[in-house]
């Protein structure tokens, strides 16, 4: 238990931080700085809520390779720990972090948009996994290499991966290709209500509501609409 408390402000930042880049990648697409709009309140949410949006890629990805890990470390601990031997790989972690850096910039240069954040955030979490191997990190805990890579590695993915997932489903609403359109406004604000009417929501925090009307961001307080209704269109 003690263990547990001592890594709790660690995995803390960590989700922090891989609900901050989700709402990064997905506002910074329509140039709006979230952090204007939020409260205490918000906080919370703004971290769980992608996390649970997006957690199949830990679920499928990174959870097992841990699980796997886990198992090997505890394999290490109790038989290898005082006669484990670190290997380093040198030449592979170069090539590792070469491969990395050239499939980003690669992906930046050749391929769209849509293409980009499919590719680049898988490689820069290899990128960044392979310099937190390559820095030892974690290396007294976890004393299989091979665990330790893909542990690290998989770790990083979240982040990115949250990132890149962010930035598709905020080019397919600007692009008004996959989105909830916006029906059955009911305000006492009749010119709020044909504003609104067919735009695209784009989400909410406890005091206001975003919609985007394929050019502008409409930015409307929660008190002034009573209630209105989303239909998913896939265009």
């Amino acid at each position: 238990m003690n263990s547990f408390l001592k890594y709790l402000p660690a995995l803390l930042l960590y989700f922090t931080l891989s609900g901050g880049l989700w709402h990064l990648g997905f506002w910074a697409t329509f140039k709006i700085n979230y952090l204007e709009f939020i409260n205490v309140a918000d906080v919370f949410k703004s971290t769980i809520f992608p996390f649970l949006d997006n957690v199949w890629p830990f679920i499928s990805f990174i959870l097992p390779i841990a699980v796997w890990g886990i198992t090997i470390i505890f394999h290490d601990n109790s038989k290898e720990k005082k006669h484990a031997k670190v290997v380093t790989y040198p030449v592979l972690i170069l090539l590792m972090m070469l491969f990395s850096l050239v499939i980003s910039i690669f992906s930046g240069i050749y391929f769209t948009s849509e293409q980009q954040w499919r590719i680049l955030p898988i490689s820069l979490a290899f990128f960044i996994g392979t310099i937190l191997f390559a820095i030892d990190f974690l290396k007294s805990h976890i004393y299989n290499e091979i665990s330790r890579y893909f542990i690290l590695v998989g770790f990083a993915m979240f982040p990115c991966l949250n990132f890149g997932i962010s930035k598709l489903e905020a080019l397919d609403i600007k692009n008004m290709t996959k989105y909830d359109k916006v029906i059955n406004v009911n305000s006492s604000d009749s010119s709020l209500i044909k504003n609104l009417e067919n735009t695209a929501f784009l989400g909410t925090t406890s005091e206001y509501l975003f919609f985007y009307d394929s050019l502008n961001v409409i930015i409307v307080k929660s008190e002034n609409i009573k209630s209105f209704s989303i239909n998913h269109v896939v265009k």
